[in-house]
């Protein structure tokens, strides 16, 4: 599965091709990875000298990554953090822990806590919006001032990171940028969960509707819900992220009620994930749209159809019937076989790392879950034997 690396800018317009690319500086790594319920992340290593750094160091540009087969997008990074190296010293610029629209709660409980909302709109138009709840309960009723004086010194506390450092005597041997970026799951990661109706007038913000944002519904539906009315269509226009959609109906999960209230719209997601055995990630699809996709889990252990079981002395992922998103992909619950120890786990697949460099062939990383209580006390049995084994061979 060759790949290639795509830049566009913030409005999502192609830029250029990073890989493969005539004529340009082509990155001398890419390493990238998908997530089953987290943020996936993406470091790319490029010379100084190319003419695309303009736009690499752009906080807010995307990078993605294409299948070349047949020009779909395998993911899609949202560039959050820039690192240029020259001789001892390297400059950063760092949005990755950023926040620009803080939400700061007062005294009382239920729908009677004073709410308001503080934001930097340079900040907003500039990296797009990033939320953080600020917990005020020693905050008297109707002591807005006051909250707004908390808020704005959350504000200045988290603005951008940037400088310069010197990393002392060891000379870089070239010149290089490291850009870094996340899956747009960052965008459930920076929103906040606000009860209804969560208008806002001038910067207070009414929740005296609901006392939480609840709902009833199939899992999937749940997890829509809040991507719903707190990314895709909130009450508060200003809160929507351009280009981003649901998915379609899939096969129904268990029903369940969650309540959700100033927690992140992402914590949220990995609650009633683990509920429902189920897992999510936002892709880019063919409409040039930031999908929320929600991923029930797939058994594919031994002995079901389609098995897949990853040996620990196979090689990955060129083994038959074991192909990366063909045969087994994020969340998939498959068999794990650790031949030394005789010993054979079922787990789910957490994470898919992949690395690209120049003149080698692809690397790919497999991260899985931990398995439950009963395999890992059979692990430790069977590590303990083995060890047993090896010392007294050791001795004979």
């Amino acid at each position: 599965m060759p790949f290639g690396v795509r830049l566009r800018d913030k409005v999502l317009d192609v830029v250029a091709w990073l890989l493969p690319a005539e004529g340009q500086i082509q990155p001398s790594r890419v390493r990238w990875d998908r997530r089953w319920r987290e943020v996936g992340q993406l470091e790319l290593i490029i010379r100084a000298d190319t003419p695309l750094l303009g736009y690499l160091t752009t906080l807010g540009n995307y990078i993605e990554i294409v299948d070349l087969d047949d020009d779909s997008t395998e993911a899609i990074y949202i560039i959050e953090r820039s690192e240029f190296s020259t001789g001892i010293v390297k400059f950063d610029q760092d949005m990755s822990n950023h926040f620009n629209a803080v939400y700061a709660a007062g005294q009382g409980t239920g729908t009677l806590r004073d709410l308001v909302v503080r934001q930097d709109a340079d900040s907003i138009t500039e990296v797009t919006r990033m939320e953080f709840f600020q917990d005020a309960r020693d905050v008297e009723l109707g002591s807005f001032d006051l909250l707004r004086q908390r808020a704005d010194a959350k504000l200045d506390e988290v603005e951008q990171e940037g400088g310069f450092v010197a990393t002392g005597g060891k000379l870089a041997k070239q010149e290089v940028v490291k850009v870094s970026g996340s899956t747009p799951l960052l965008f459930a990661e920076k929103r906040i969960i606000l009860p209804s109706p969560a208008t806002v007038a001038g910067d207070i913000v009414d929740i005296t509707g609901d006392e939480y944002d609840e709902i009833t519904a199939s899992a999937d539906n749940v997890m829509k819900h809040y991507i719903n009315d707190h990314l895709v269509a909130p009450a508060d226009g200003s809160r929507a992220v351009a280009n981003f959609v649901n998915q379609g109906a899939i096969p129904p999960l268990l029903s369940l009620t969650y309540r959700g209230r100033f927690q992140t719209v992402l914590e949220a997601l990995r609650e009633i994930g683990q509920l429902a055995t189920a897992g999510y990630e936002v892709i880019f699809n063919a409409s040039d749209e930031f999908e929320f996709q929600v991923l029930p889990q797939v058994d594919k252990t031994f002995g079901t159809s389609g098995a897949v079981v990853f040996r620990s002395h196979d090689p990955l992922p060129s083994v038959a019937g074991r192909l990366y998103r063909e045969d087994w992909d994020i969340g998939d619950l498959v068999t794990l076989d650790l031949e030394a120890l005789a010993v054979s786990v079922d787990v789910p697949i957490r994470q898919v790392r992949i690395e690209l460099r120049q003149n080698q062939p692809e690397l790919y990383i497999i991260a899985f879950d931990t398995p439950n209580v009963d395999d890992i006390d059979r692990l430790k049995d069977a590590i303990i034997s083995r060890t047993r084994q090896d010392t007294w061979a050791a001795r004979v």
